[in-house]
Parts: C-alpha cells; sequence; structure tokens
C-alpha cells in the first residue's frame, strides 16, 4: 500500500487577504473582523490565535474564531448565509470544491499574490486549489500529513519470528500466519466523533491508489467514477479480505472498530 496520502488545509476567500496584510507593517485601528471556521480547538485553537496575534496588532484586523468538529456540516448549511466564514480551514476538498461550482466561494485571484504564490508552491498544488480548472484559485493548501502507514510491534515481531511484509500479497500471508497462531491480526479504530468512519474511507482511498492508480482516483473524487465500478467495487473487496468474514480478523470486530 502507499505510504502516504496529503491531508488538506483549505481556505476560503478572506485568507488571501490575511496573508497578504500580515505582511505589512504599519497599524490600522479598528479595520474590521474576519470570521473563522476551523476544527482545532483547546491546545491547537490556542496555538493558532497565538500565530495570529502579531498580525492582529499589525493590521488592527480582528479575527473571531470558531471550533466545530463537524466543520463540512457546518459549510454546508451555512453557505451563502449571514453565518458563513470568512474563511474555512477545512479537513476535506470535496466540500469547498462542490461549493465552489454552486458559485458560493470567491475565488482568491484578485486578493492573493499569484507570482509570489507560483514562486513559493509548486504547480501541483496550484493545480488542486483550482479545482474547476477554470484558472481561479480557491483553495490554498496549508498542511499535509502522513497516513497509510501500518503501526506493529517490533518485539512482537521478533519473537514471533515474523518476517515485514514488502506487498499486498505478503501482508495477507501475514495476516494468515498470524491468525494460524491463534491470534487476532489487526486493531482497526474507525470512532472520530461526527467524522467516525473516516479512517475507514483512509483504507480505501489508499487501496484504490495502490491497485487502480491516480486518474482513477482522481475520477472517483470528482465524482466522474461510480461507487459501483469495477475499481471501487475491487477496492471494497481487498479491505474486506482485512477485516475477515464478520471482522474476524480484526481484535473485537465491528463493536470495538466504531467505539475506538
Amino acid at each position: 500500500m502507499r505510504p502516504t496520502s496529503f491531508k488538506r488545509g483549505l481556505l476560503v476567500p478572506m485568507v488571501a487577504m490575511l496573508t497578504a496584510i500580515a505582511c505589512g507593517t504599519q497599524s490600522t485601528p479598528s479595520a474590521g473582523s474576519v470570521k473563522v471556521l476551523g476544527t482545532w480547538s483547546v491546545e491547537d485553537q490556542a496555538t493558532f490565535m497565538a500565530v495570529l496575534a502579531p498580525f492582529q496588532r499589525q493590521t488592527g484586523i480582528r479575527v473571531s474564531y470558531e471550533s466545530t468538529q463537524d466543520e463540512d456540516a457546518a459549510l454546508l448549511s451555512r453557505a451563502g448565509t449571514a453565518g458563513a466564514p470568512d474563511v474555512a480551514l477545512a479537513p476535506s476538498i470535496g466540500v469547498l470544491t462542490n461549493l465552489a461550482k454552486q458559485g458560493k466561494v470567491i475565488a482568491l485571484n484578485d486578493a492573493v499574490n499569484m507570482t509570489a504564490l507560483q514562486n513559493s508552491y509548486a504547480k501541483t498544488w496550484i493545480d488542486l486549489g483550482q479545482p474547476l480548472n477554470d484558472g481561479k484559485l480557491y483553495q490554498v493548501f496549508t498542511g499535509a500529513s502522513m497516513k497509510g502507514l501500518i503501526w506493529y510491534n517490533p518485539k512482537n515481531f521478533q519473537a514471533k519470528a515474523y518476517s515485514l511484509p514488502n506487498s499486498w500479497d505478503s501482508l495477507i500471508s501475514l495476516q494468515a500466519t498470524i491468525r494460524t497462531g491463534g491470534a487476532t491480526p489487526w486493531c482497526i479504530a474507525l470512532e472520530s466523533g461526527p467524522a467516525t468512519g473516516r479512517p475507514g474511507g483512509d483504507w480505501l482511498t489508499e487501496i484504490v491508489l495502490s491497485q487502480s492508480g491516480p486518474d482513477v482516483y482522481d475520477k472517483w473524487t470528482a465524482g466522474t467514477l461510480k461507487w459501483s465500478s469495477p475499481e471501487i467495487t475491487s477496492a471494497f473487496q481487498a479491505w474486506a479480505t482485512i477485516l475477515g468474514p464478520n471482522n474476524s480478523n480484526v481484535n473485537g470486530g465491528r463493536p470495538a472498530m466504531l467505539s475506538t
């Protein structure tokens, strides 16, 4: 399986203004406010606000931050209303892309220094921020995170003389060996508050990329490839091979997966 995938930080219109104005040196008292919606809370929220403190002092713009654990739902329900945020630190690319298609997200081209952006970002990142292929920038990516990793206990592997798999077939072979030895091969956690099940999506995306490649994956995420297509069906079947009949390959089975 592929060892990495991207986590997207997506910003709607005002983020470019925030970035551009923050580079200035003059202080502007009472320069208005910006509503920001994100998933960060507690320590992460405090860190984010600390990062914004110099920007607020230099520009006079007040940042009003709201945290939610179900940002996709909040954006969908508020888009086009007075409750919509100026900036969304969104966790997924799909929602903002669909809102852009509906004309509910303002393009950043007139607000951001596109030359500076092009000098700072690889073209692939900028292309991702132009999902409508119309030359308009709707999203800026702020970070990436590792996904698709399988964690294991080296001491247990050494004690059992397990060999590290280097392919899907050798992974399935190791799974069978562990089961034959009387142990349950996997621990899989899917509980994630309002986003419960999201880690299962990570499994599927990695399998689709590994089995069918990026072109199929792009068509799938763009909505032009059906979930019932042979490629996506094959990915579900591959994951079912991991889970086993009645999730018997997973410690605690379905209840444990949905509560962990």
